[in-house]
């Protein structure tokens, strides 16, 4: 910087009420930032910054310190005179028309180069997320400990190194060594939730994004952005994982310290409502972090300093050794209140808070999985024994999974096909029997033999049998219920889903399902698992012995009441009548007995309008066939298959609910 500017920049500091000392002064580069002692203690400090760049008009940025006694914040520009020489050697020639419109134009010209480079990354990274699979047991996720968080299954991927290069047109290097192995891919967002660029991260940590691609205010949630909901910042994938994990809210993973700042400038654009904390890691980033925090009056959180003894630096150092509760344990004491809410009941989780009436200015979405049934929430599918329900589970399975339409279950205005993960856990059937049943399902619908949804089953749908397996998750020993010895792998299971099918709902409670108290406890269960993955749980039960077949309401099911007040969706298959084959037979379009046909009740819709009736008929080997579909329906067909989004951060996702 030129010595007259560097005189009036020290002025100005001085004005300010900060007399930096002149060592640090003299060593400063535009270009660059640097942290000084403010000189307020005996011992030196770092308490002070400042960061510039020159520009053909000038030098701008900005200084301050972040001591909390002394707070400043300024921001300066320092003109040049006019013809003078600019330390680059650059004149000014504003008066030479000729001068002006070559600039023009060689800016318009390198505009079009960078977006022709973003265009062609972009393009890159939905071929790599397309070609890639779930990042379950990823080497990276397995050495940060974050093998079973919820992205490792949902809005993470993984590839293998030497298919990248095909796909991109180069080997990926950082610092000129190769990235190898089984390579994590982090899709990266703008605020308008548009996939923008991929990360790649291989096993021994080095990182990389593709050429071309955008960085700045780039960042990777994860989990759905919402406005009025606290946000965090991190500059890893792995440290804003942890901080997930130990806090219960979205984090942001930004890819370095010096994009804090624009991350949160866009973000508090899209979400003015919501609150930012900045979780920084130790060392060089801490100003950066803290420069941001203050400029956006975000509230700053740092690891333990005792952390280096250990060699470690971020929030994720600190989660390998001492887990989610060690990390909750330092970050609760320093979390603002947008947080810890002094009227909350005790014993809540992080970041579950009593609802803000002052906040809600229009209607909320609402995220349907299946028509009726809201992400999160529990349902109740009832019918007799062989009357079809494992099918119906396994159809549904395979259409959520792979986005295409569910006709029988007459769909809202507002609900949305998409492509998500499911899992069905059958406790009554073996691996042999599901498959034999899905072979059968592919036989009668040959779209799920195209290789397009093939690859959506195989990504997306997670099923097992677990025959012989104990699968309580709550368990009576005389007058006590304890938790079941099943309950936290099904939260691991329920994790980055949108719907787990449980057949059947007896299997998980060893106590009598006609006791209220037993059953209520198992339900409560289910929901806590629910609610806090945010995964729809449906479980598969039999209708009571004094039943009959046209007994449609929600009390039908068998066992204790609390089995069906505890859900809010229930769905009754039963036999049709007469009068109703009569009806679907009017043509005499079928043959067959009455028998292979079935009445589908939407006996209990909590959230929603009431819905219509539908029928199936039995096709070969026991394959349901819609009937009598709603009007405006269509039966499946490749028209009307849900596109699958690159990852499940949608524009709808981030905000509008559209899901």
């Amino acid at each position: 910087m030129r010595a007259d500017l560097l005189s009036e920049l020290v002025a100005l500091m001085k004005a300010a009420g900060l007399d930096p000392p002149r060592r640090d002064i003299d060593r400063f580069k535009s270009g660059s930032t640097i942290n000084f002692s403010t000189g307020t203690k005996p011992v030196p400090d770092t308490a002070g910054y400042l960061s510039c760049s020159e520009r053909s008009e000038g030098v701008v940025g900005f200084f301050g310190s972040h001591r909390a006694s002394h707070p400043v914040y300024e921001t300066f520009f320092l003109p040049y005179e006019k013809d003078k020489e600019v330390k680059s050697g650059y004149r000014r020639k504003a008066s030479d028309p000729a001068q002006i419109e070559e600039d023009r134009r060689r800016r318009e010209d390198a505009e079009k180069s960078r977006e022709g480079s973003r265009l062609e990354a972009k393009s890159k990274a939905e071929a790599l997320w397309g070609a890639s699979t779930d990042a379950i047991s990823n080497p990276y996720l397995l050495k940060k400990h974050l093998q079973n968080h919820v992205n490792a299954t949902t809005s993470l991927a993984q590839i293998d190194a030497s298919l990248v290069k095909p796909l991109i047109g180069y080997a990926p290097r950082r610092d000129e060594k190769p990235l190898s192995g089984s390579l994590l891919i982090v899709p990266l967002f703008n605020a308008s939730s548009e996939m923008v660029n991929v990360e790649l991260i291989a096993g021994d940590s080095l990182k990389v994004s593709l050429y071309g691609g955008p960085r700045r205010a780039c960042f990777w949630p994860t989990r759905l952005l919402r406005d009025g909901e606290t946000i965090g910042l991190a500059e890893g994938v792995a440290t804003a994982m942890s901080i997930d994990a130990a806090l219960n809210i979205a984090v942001v993973s930004v890819g370095g310290c010096g994009n804090f700042a624009p991350v949160i400038e866009s973000l508090a654009k899209e979400f003015p409502k919501s609150r930012f904390i900045v979780f920084s890691d130790l060392g060089n980033g801490q100003s950066a972090a803290n420069i941001a925090a203050k400029l956006h009056k975000a509230h700053c959180i740092a690891p333990p300093e005792s952390l280096r003894q250990t060699g470690g630096t971020d929030f994720n150092d600190l989660f390998v050794i001492s887990g989610a509760d060690g990390v909750l344990e330092h970050i609760m004491p320093s979390l603002p209140e947008v947080i810890v809410d002094p009227c909350a009941l005790p014993g809540l989780p992080p970041g579950k808070r009593r609802v803000d009436f002052t906040n809600i200015r229009k209607l909320p979405d609402v995220r349907w999985v299946l028509p009726g049934l809201l992400e999160g929430s529990l349902g109740m599918i009832v019918g007799q024994g062989s009357i079809g329900k494992s099918f119906l589970a396994l159809q549904v399975s395979m259409a959520l999974s792979t986005g295409l339409v569910l006709p029988w279950l007459d769909p809202f205005d507002d609900f949305r096909r998409i492509a998500g993960g499911v899992g069905t856990i059958f406790g009554e059937d073996d691996d042999d029997i599901i498959e034999r049943r899905a072979f059968s399902i592919m036989e009668e619908f040959p779209i799920y033999r195209e290789e397009e949804y093939r690859a959506l089953l195989g990504r997306n749908i997670h099923i097992y049998g677990l025959v012989g397996h104990d699968i309580r998750i709550a368990s009576q020993e005389r007058f006590e219920i304890t938790d079941g010895p099943f309950l936290a792998d099904l939260a691991d299971f329920c994790s980055g889903k949108r719907l787990v099918i449980i057949d059947p709902l007896t299997r998980m409670l060893d106590g009598d399902e006609n006791d209220n108290r037993a059953a209520g406890a198992m339900m409560t269960r289910l929901a806590r698992v629910a609610n806090q993955t945010r995964c729809s749980i449906v479980a598969l039960h039999h209708v009571g012995k004094t039943n009959n077949n046209d007994r449609e309401e929600w009390a039908a099911s068998r066992g204790a009441s609390a089995l069906t007040t505890s859900v809010r969706y229930q769905l009754n298959i039963r036999p049709v009548n007469e009068e109703e084959f009569k009806n679907l037979n009017c043509e005499g379009r079928y043959e067959d007995e009455r028998t292979n046909y079935i009445a589908l009740i939407p006996a209990k819709v909590n959230y929603g309008k009431p819905m219509k009736k539908s029928f199936m008929r039995r096709g070969k080997n026991g394959v349901l066939h819609p009937l009598s579909l709603p009007i405006g329906m269509n039966p499946p067909s490749s028209a009307s298959i849900g596109q699958r989004k690159p990852a499940p951060f949608t524009r709808g996702s981030f905000g509008s609910g559209d899901d």
